[in-house]
This record gives C-alpha cells, structure tokens and sequence, in this order.
C-alpha cells in the first residue's frame, strides 16, 4: 500500500544517519548541564514503521512488537501496519458476531435486522455510510440520533434514547478521542428526513437503558469496522488501548517468534485511574513533586528494561517512545525531562516535556503510556 501523502513522515526514509541522530538526541547546550541523562532506544529507531493512512493504532503496535522481538523494519518477519490491521479486523469481526448474537438473544433476531436494514436506510438517505470518509463520514452524533429515529419506528411506545449524557455512558475505550471529541452533548434533534413507518416485529420488549447503551456501541463497532476495512485508507480510529494490548497478546499467541522471547506482557503503565484498567503509575492532579519524580524514575527504569517498547497515547495519536532525556540547570537548579515520540505519523521527531505528558494524561483516562515488555524466559 502506497504511504498516504497526508502523512508527514512520508516522504523521507525510516533511517537516521548517526550525526542526524545524535542533533535529534542532545540539547545543543547539553554540556553545560550539571546533571544530563539520555535513553536512547536503537531498536526503536531501527523498528519503527510508516503509517499508510489514518492509522496510528497499527504503526505504533507493528513498531512495538518488532522492538520487543529485536526486528528491524528490513526483517523478513518484521510487522507492518497492514498486519496489525488485519489482527484488528479480526478483533473487531470477533467482536461484533458476539455482540449481535448477545443483542439478538435480548431483543429477537429479528427486531436486531430490522433496525440494521432502517439503519442503513437511514444513513444511505443522507448520502452517509459506515466508514465514510470526509462528508461521508458517521459521526457519533449522527449514529445516535439514526438510532433513535429508527427505534421509534418499529417500538410505538419509544420516545427516547437515554445517551444524551454522551461517552461516560459507553465504554470510553472502544472510541476514539477524535471521535469522542466531536460528540455533541446537548439534546438529540431530529433531522428534517423521515423514517418511514416500519411494523413493530412481533415479540419484541421494551428496551432497557444498558441495551440502547449497547446498540450504540454495536452500531458504531460497525462503523469502525468498516473503517478498518477500507481498501484505500483504512482507519484506526475505533481503536482503544484495550484493542492495542489484546491484539498484542494474540500475535505473540500465533507468532513464530515466541522462540525469541517466551512470553509478553502487554500492559498500561502509565495515566489516570479509570475502574477497568490497572496502572502500575496511577497520576493525579495532586501528586507531590516527588511522586512526579518517582514515577519519572520508574519510567526510565522500563523504557530501558530489556524487549520493551513503549506506546504513548496523547491527543488522538499513538505513537513508539525512542528516547527520554533529563537534565538539571545550573542556574535554576530545576530538572527539565523529556520523552522522544511523535505527534504525527511515526517518525520521531518531537520532544515532549514530562509536565506536559502529565497535563495530557490528566485531561482524560484513555490517555495513558502503553509498556509492551517481552521475557526469553532466562532473565
């Protein structure tokens, strides 16, 4: 698949020569430091791989992985964003049969076709469909309120759907911050279209709040879905950190690489509690500035922990950590630290303050640091 030109590391080649490296490394005034450190991960740079489209969720896991198993990106068995989708793919299909067969148990199979079939109707009347792009595009609003239109058309005594408080009904990991941001909180108004009338199927009860809750999520895995499968720029914007750490775990189940490293742990290791993750770094706004350098300390003690990769997940973007870097002023007597990542696309390129790191992990609990550590079993 050709690199989509969108991308701002597309143009140059993975490779950094050594003097390039070491002017992206080091501060230009590093020797007059009291006190300088740098981790610089090799295997970072030379594993790191291009994102062919909106699809950073699968670069970033194909780097970490061919960090963990010591794969540069030339390797004949090293990951590439397109293995990573297709895991996700699969994930995501897996996902989607269960969740139906779960929903058609609860409100009949047949109801569950019929509100697809109106759906899509739905959708297709607004010139939209899953996994559209640009105008195209389906957004949660949009979803929710096709859904709400299209219930009221086959339960008569439908008037609502209760997700009008937005993500903090929905499992927050199975959306994506681009798309969790662009939901409108406010009232659900209807559209100037009409459904048109369908005949209530027989059987069917009245919807319980956890069930409307489920439906938008079953119908926005569709949407995602479908977005994973575009055969020009596939997306991966229906992936959380959980999709991440699960795909990771599935590949080293099936990879011959497991000679390599007997066993992976795929982890968040870093960010604000949230009930369904377990941190080993839980941060919070009222942390003490040597809770901040303690957590700092045991950060670097990870990134530089044999077969680890890091994944960070800031602002809508994951993307590989290739360095981290501290220093002390001489003047100041204050202590700057720094992680190497990126903003966009895969290259690294961006040295980002601990502080502000911090800032981010704060401003919501699915964005964290994932650790993807790999053991050969003879440590």
């Amino acid at each position: 698949m050709p690199i989509d030109n969108t991308e701002r590391d597309s143009t140059s080649p993975e490779d950094i020569a050594p003097d390039a490296l070491q002017r992206l490394v080091l501060p230009e005034d590093w020797t007059s430091y009291d006190l300088f450190s740098c981790a610089v991960s090799q295997e970072a740079f030379r594993g790191w791989v291009k994102q062919p489209s909106p699809s950073c969720a699968a670069a970033a896991l194909a780097g970490a992985l061919n960090v963990v198993y010591g794969y540069p990106r030339t390797h004949v068995q090293a990951y590439t964003s397109m293995d990573i989708l297709s895991v996700y793919r699969e994930q995501f299909n897996d996902l989607l049969t269960s969740q139906r067969r779960q929903l058609s148990a609860a409100i009949g199979n047949t109801a569950l076709t019929t509100l697809e079939i109106l759906m899509q109707s739905a959708l297709h009347a607004q010139n939209l469909d899953y996994g559209g792009v640009g105008s195209h595009r389906v957004t949660k609003r949009v979803l929710r309120r096709c859904i709400q239109e299209c219930l009221s058309s086959i339960i008569p005594s439908y008037t609502a759907l209760d997700v009008s408080s937005g993500d903090e009904s929905i499992d927050t990991d199975d959306f994506d911050d681009a798309v969790a941001e662009q939901v409108d909180n406010g009232p659900v108004t209807p559209t100037s279209r009409d459904v048109a009338p369908h005949p209530c199927p027989q059987g069917i009860a009245p919807l319980s709040d956890p069930q409307l809750t489920t439906l938008l999520l079953y119908f926005h895995r569709m949407d995602g879905l479908a977005k994973l499968c575009r055969p020009d720029k596939p997306s991966t914007a229906i992936c959380g950190n959980a999709t991440l750490l699960n795909a990771a775990s599935y590949v080293h189940s099936t990879s011959d690489a497991v000679h390599r490293v007997k066993c992976l742990r795929a982890t968040c290791l870093m960010g604000q509690f949230s009930p369904n993750c377990k941190l080993r770094i839980a941060i919070t706004p009222t942390d003490s500035p040597g809770k901040q350098t303690l957590d700092w300390k045991v950060l670097w003690n990870t990134f530089t922990d044999d077969h680890t990769a890091l994944v960070v997940h800031l602002k809508n973007h994951y993307a590989m950590v290739f360095a981290l870097r501290e220093w002390k002023d001489p003047s100041t007597k204050e202590w700057t630290r720094q992680i190497l990542t990126a903003r966009r696309g895969q290259r690294p390129s961006s040295w980002v303050n601990w502080s502000e790191l911090r800032h981010i992990f704060l401003g919501w609990t699915g964005y964290k640091l994932l650790a993807f550590a790999g053991s050969t079993g003879d440590e």
